[in-house]
């Protein structure tokens, strides 16, 4: 963890392209900002994929479109408020919370909301590299806390607090993994819409040019027709459809041996076969990832030799 003086304000301010990408066009993003909020000291990158598992939790809980609103707060916390919220803390807090409108959270699975594998949804995310329970720990890690709320029918609203340092203007945080820059095209392969849009948004805010497919032949199709722009494969490992990532990656490498892959999986990669990380032009990325890591892979295999 790399802490540092932030502005959630700047923070969400910033993202707010990348999140309205992964949301899609039928999910409106607002974002609505607390004037004069005090900074907080954290990893840039790890708030920012806070904020970002949040807004992909969002978007799964609206399959048939709605709204999302990201607003960013602040509270102090007093012995009256704690009798009514006793997960929180006394002190003063600063906040990022993420609004809904999708039909809220059971009464029976709210106090359980953090747990890994709650359900099949949280299932989902999980192997997407996403998930609930990481939210929960990097805002732990940073001495938070988390609060949720679903009013009946009025959708969920996830608020992250983190302790307020004092209210002088914070400087301009570096982006997680702004150094890493590039411009090449990158064929991506990924069955999970939300991941997709979350890959295609990071990669191409880091100039790259994304090719994206949601499975092995989709991506054959596209290699056929780019294949001499193409610098480098990230691709899971299981994929439906009959052609896995190390298939893919094989069958690509036919044509071209020195193509450069990044798989990612859920699983570790002692699991999946501990061969592919002894491929020279081979990177493995253990799902959840956050963003910044994603790009300073990508970055740095293209750049080897």
């Amino acid at each position: 963890m790399q802490p540092q003086r932030l502005s959630l304000n700047e923070l969400v301010t910033r993202l707010a392209r990348l999140f309205q990408r992964v949301l899609g066009d039928d999910i409106p993003l607002d974002v609505v900002t607390m004037a004069d909020l005090s900074a907080i000291e954290a990893d840039t990158g790890m708030v920012e994929q806070v904020v970002l598992n949040l807004v992909v939790n969002a978007r799964e809980a609206m399959p048939k479109g709605g709204r999302v609103t990201l607003l960013t707060l602040a509270l102090d916390v007093d012995e009256a408020y704690r009798k009514r919220v006793p997960q929180a803390l006394p002190g003063r807090w600063v906040g990022v919370q993420v609004r809904d409108t999708g039909e809220g959270i059971q009464p029976d699975v709210l106090p359980r909301i953090f747990e890994p594998f709650l359900s099949q949804a949280n299932e989902a995310n999980k192997s997407a590299g996403l998930g609930l329970a990481a939210v929960y720990s990097i805002v732990k890690q940073h001495q938070g806390w988390m609060q949720v709320e679903s009013p009946a029918g009025e959708g969920a609203r996830f608020t992250a607090w983190f302790p307020a340092i004092d209210p002088a203007p914070a400087p301009a945080p570096v982006a997680a993994g702004q150094h890493a820059k590039g411009h090449e095209t990158i064929l991506v392969v990924e069955d999970k819409e939300a991941v997709r849009a979350i890959l295609q948004a990071v990669l191409e805010r880091q100039g790259y040019r994304a090719l994206m497919a949601t499975n092995g032949e989709e991506a054959l199709a596209l290699w056929s027709q780019h294949k001499e722009a193409i610098g480098l494969l990230f691709t899971d490992v299981v994929m439906p459809g009959g052609v896995t990532g190390r298939d893919l990656a094989d069958r690509l490498r036919l044509e071209r041996p020195s193509l450069k892959v990044v798989f990612c999986s859920g699983y570790g990669a002692d699991i999946i076969g501990p061969e592919i990380m002894t491929v020279p032009n081979n990177r493995f990325l253990a799902k959840p990832f956050d963003i910044g890591r994603l790009a300073e892979v990508v970055r740095e295999l293209l750049d080897a030799s």
